[in-house]
């Protein structure tokens, strides 16, 4: 989908990613996908988003996301296996890991049935629980890179109960600008 010249000219400058910085996300998103790619794991929430309404990153995205579905007690062999890696990463409460620094990849943990393991993430009123997921990952690519993902209904799903209208306006934000814009703009 593309986004109107008149539209891109509402976006502060500064805000959209430059295609340096987006292949800099695709080699980090290499990088972790060879330690995770046997997981079950999909691209979510920002990415999925982008390769669904964009088949590309959204314009203004600064990072990757992934949510990786795994029951509480393989979370430590999972972390130890990313340490073994030596990839840089921290990680956050309730098992976040967030690797490198800028541009970054997020992977937040979920239970088997596609529920966020911690309660930092069922706070979040904005988030919901992807339990269309479960039963429907599938390989895709996104960008030429081998990922997985829901399928096109559950993705479609769970886009409309996360992103009111996603495939009608776009919220202008990320983690870099500050303060974060309420910037709509039409598609």
């Amino acid at each position: 989908m593309k986004i109107s010249p008149k539209e891109l000219k509402k976006i502060p400058k500064g805000i959209l990613k430059t295609k340096e910085y987006q292949k800099e996300l695709d080699k980090r998103l290499r990088e972790v996908l060879s330690v995770i790619k046997n997981e079950n794991y999909s691209i979510s929430d920002g990415t999925l988003l982008g390769k669904i309404r964009h088949n590309d990153y959204i314009p203004w995205d600064d990072d990757v996301d992934i949510n990786l579905s795994l029951p509480k007690k393989d979370i430590p062999k999972l972390l130890k296996k990313i340490k073994d890696s030596g990839l840089k990463h921290k990680v956050r409460k309730g098992g976040h890991i967030e690797f490198f620094d800028k541009p970054h990849i997020d992977i937040v943990m979920m239970t088997p049935d596609w529920k966020y393991h911690d309660d930092h993430f069922q706070k979040r009123t904005s988030w919901i629980h992807p339990t269309m997921f479960k039963g429907n990952i599938v390989k895709g690519r996104f960008r030429g890179i081998p990922v997985k993902l829901p399928n096109k209904k559950a993705s479609i799903d769970y886009l409309n109960k996360q992103y009111k209208d996603w495939d009608k306006k776009a919220v202008v934000r990320n983690h870099e600008f500050k303060p974060r814009p309420n910037l709509v703009i039409n598609l």
